[in-house]
């Protein structure tokens, strides 16, 4: 469901890029501005109510169960906007994270399944295991953040590695890919078919 939200009497709805499918099942609330060929599966939530905007960059996929919200008071400098929650290009937001504003993910990084991003800073093709939790600290571009690992520290986050087994750094490309090709089948049952007797 997509709906508006009054922020000091004006109502805003969120905005969806060409060729993006929101499934019925996911609530955008808000000041949401979603790219081009951005998917939003099942039972996903993007609650623009407390903090906005979000900004979702192109050839994203939010997965099932997602869930971005913001704090009121807390933003970051994007270009020349300031943004509750930013989300870069061609990133994969998997089932069940949770990212929490004010948050900025770089392009093409990964967030694996069940984690939390809270008031971080995330570089470009940074690969964030499963069930990992990332929380008031800036984490360089191409790193290896492990299943499970709590970095609650900007020390921890300076210490991480650089992604460097092969498959971990092609991993996010392939799940955009999958995406890409599952975003177009869900386009393709919405456009209606000719009734057959």
């Amino acid at each position: 469901m997509i709906r508006s939200f009054i922020y000091g009497g004006e109502l805003v709805y969120p905005s969806v890029g060409a060729g993006s499918k929101i499934d019925e099942s996911a609530q955008v609330i808000g000041d949401v501005r979603i790219g081009s060929n951005v998917l939003v599966l099942c039972c996903a939530v993007l609650r623009a109510d407390e903090a906005w905007p979000f900004i979702i960059g192109n050839n994203v996929n939010i997965q099932d169960g997602v869930i971005l919200h913001g704090l009121s008071g807390l933003r970051r400098t994007v270009g020349k906007i300031e943004v509750s929650v930013y989300v870069g290009e061609d990133v994969s937001l998997a089932h069940g994270s949770i990212i929490h504003g004010s948050t900025v993910i770089g392009r093409g990084s990964f967030v694996g399944f069940g984690s939390t991003l809270h008031n971080a800073v995330i570089g470009e093709k940074v690969y964030i295991g499963h069930m990992a939790l990332v929380m008031n600290v800036t984490i360089g571009g191409f790193r290896y953040v492990p299943h499970g690992a709590r970095i609650t520290s900007q020390k921890a986050a300076d210490k991480l590695p650089l992604v460097t087994d092969h498959d971990m750094r092609n991993f996010n490309s392939h799940v955009v890919q999958e995406n890409h090709l599952l975003r177009q089948k869900y386009l393709a049952l919405d456009i209606p078919k000719a009734q057959t007797p």
